[in-house]
C-alpha cells in the first residue's frame, strides 16, 4: 500500500509563498487600521462640535442668557453636556482616548505617544486645536 504524502520541496515552496503574501499584505494592513482610527477620531471631534452648534442654538432658541461655559461637568464623562452618548475619560494614553488637560481643555490619543489638544472657547462656542501642529491639520481637514 502506497502512502501519499507532500515531498519536502513542495512544502518549502508553499511556505515561501505564504512567507511572501505575507511581507506584502501586513504593511497595507497596518496603514488601513491608522486611517480607520484616524477616521474615528475625526468622526468623534465632528460629532462634538455638532454638539455644541446644537446645544448653542438650544440656549438661543430658549432666549436663555446661558453660555455653554463648559462641555461637562468635571467627571470621568466627557463631553456630556453636547454628546448623547458621553466618551469615558481615559486613565492612560491609549488609541481613540480622551483625557481632560484642564477644565476646557482635551487631548485626544491616536496612539500611546501621539495627541492632539482640543481647546473649547465659550465664547466663540469653537472646539479647536493649533493649526500649526501637523497632527491637528490631519484630524481637522
Amino acid at each position: 500500500m502506497k502512502i501519499k504524502a507532500f515531498s519536502i520541496i513542495e512544502i518549502i515552496f508553499i511556505l515561501a509563498i505564504i512567507s511572501i503574501i505575507l511581507v506584502v499584505a501586513l504593511p497595507k494592513t497596518k496603514d488601513i487600521f491608522a486611517k480607520a482610527n484616524t477616521t474615528q477620531i475625526k468622526t468623534t471631534i465632528a460629532l462634538i462640535r455638532e454638539g455644541i452648534v446644537k446645544e448653542k442654538n438650544r440656549l438661543f432658541l430658549a432666549n436663555s442668557m446661558e453660555n455653554l461655559h463648559s462641555l461637562d461637568d468635571g467627571d470621568t464623562n466627557l463631553f456630556k453636556k453636547v454628546l448623547s452618548t458621553p466618551i469615558i475619560e481615559i486613565d492612560t494614553p491609549k488609541a481613540n482616548g480622551w483625557i481632560r488637560v484642564s477644565n476646557n481643555s482635551y487631548k485626544i490619543y491616536l496612539n500611546d505617544t501621539e495627541s492632539v489638544v482640543f481647546n473649547y472657547d465659550p465664547n466663540s462656542y469653537s472646539f479647536d486645536c493649533n493649526f500649526n501642529e501637523p497632527l491637528c491639520k490631519e484630524l481637522t481637514h
